[in-house]
């Protein structure tokens, strides 16, 4: 028994195979890439947490005007308005 191959045509359907997968990979690379994208609520809540960082936790000058009210002695407690914001509260 005679096997006869008809190697051109074979060499051929090879490399045609070879060059469709490399078109393949390539085409892979190009098209595809990782990309990240943030919703507008999630901007926005970065944006607000940024500005809220920008504010101090207590407000020094309140503190001063305060403090200089205690020393001078013109620091006044208004009991009545404790008593009631006490009350409220309970």
């Amino acid at each position: 028994m005679k096997i006869q191959l008809n190697s051109d045509n074979n060499l051929n359907k090879i490399e045609k195979k070879i060059m469709s997968q490399k078109k393949d990979v390539t085409k892979i690379g190009k098209e595809k890439k990782d990309d990240v994208k943030f919703s507008s609520i999630g901007k926005d809540y970065s944006f607000a947490m940024n500005e809220i960082k920008k504010i101090p936790e207590v407000r020094e000058g309140l503190v001063e005007e305060l403090r200089e009210k205690v020393k001078s002695g013109n620091y006044e407690i208004n009991i009545s308005k404790i008593a009631d914001n006490i009350m409220n509260k309970l």
